[in-house]
């Protein structure tokens, strides 16, 4: 994703993607412009970044985002049309739909939630140059973490957290290059494509090895 490493505006939907918000919103990162919660929709205008221990405590005395000092409230529809660079879908599933995905301002989609852009969305999304990184990919933590636990507990030697988190970001950092690859040598119109074409791969030479086919 080098292409996008620059400074951008990142839009993030919902405040249970607290992690991701707190990394992209460090010192020297990108700024946050939009954040959903559960209870309330709001927009930034704070350009220097969002406070987000600050915002977490907000939430947690009030209940709600709304009313957080620098920010305004948005209507549902309204919410991908926002102006940003990077969309991060992170609550449920087809928030990015048919009706909506032709308004979406962001260049980049990473979807932290899963399945939250629909299939025509995503054929849409396509025609607009806009690129996708599926929830196959970014989404994958639990249950790459599920897998290290097992190992872990299989082997009985355990890791410190810097060591599952470095495993982890390497596993998926991996797991979008395999993808991106994949799109690109086939010619694939998508990394959602990329990804399942690699995947098949994998599956088929496995199957290989064992004599199944």
């Amino acid at each position: 994703m080098r292409e996008h490493q620059r400074s951008t505006d990142i839009f993030v939907d919902r405040l249970a993607g607290r992690p991701e918000v707190t990394r992209i919103n460090a010192p020297g990162a990108n700024s946050v412009p939009g954040l959903t919660g559960r209870s309330g929709l709001i927009s930034f205008e704070l350009r220097e970044g969002i406070d987000i221990p600050r915002l977490h405590d907000h939430v947690q005395n009030t209940g709600s985002v709304a009313d957080f000092p620098g920010s305004r409230p948005v209507e549902n529809e309204q919410i991908f049309a926002l102006e940003c660079e990077i969309a991060v879908p992170a609550a449920v599933h087809s928030v990015i739909h048919e009706d909506n995905a032709a308004a979406v301002k962001a260049r980049l989609i990473v979807e932290g939630a899963n399945g939250p852009v629909t299939d025509r969305a995503d054929e849409i999304l396509n025609e607009k140059k806009v690129t996708v990184v599926p929830d196959v990919v970014a989404n994958s933590g639990g249950a790459t973490v599920c897998h290290f636990e097992r190992t872990q507990g299989l082997s009985d030697q355990y890791w410190d957290l810097a060591t599952v988190q470095a495993q982890l970001e390497k596993r998926i950092l991996g797991a979008y290059r395999y993808a991106a690859d994949a799109q690109r040598d086939t010619g694939a119109p998508s990394l959602r494509l990329g990804a399942w074409i690699h995947a098949l791969r994998r599956l088929e030479k496995a199957m290989k090895l064992r004599g199944w086919v």
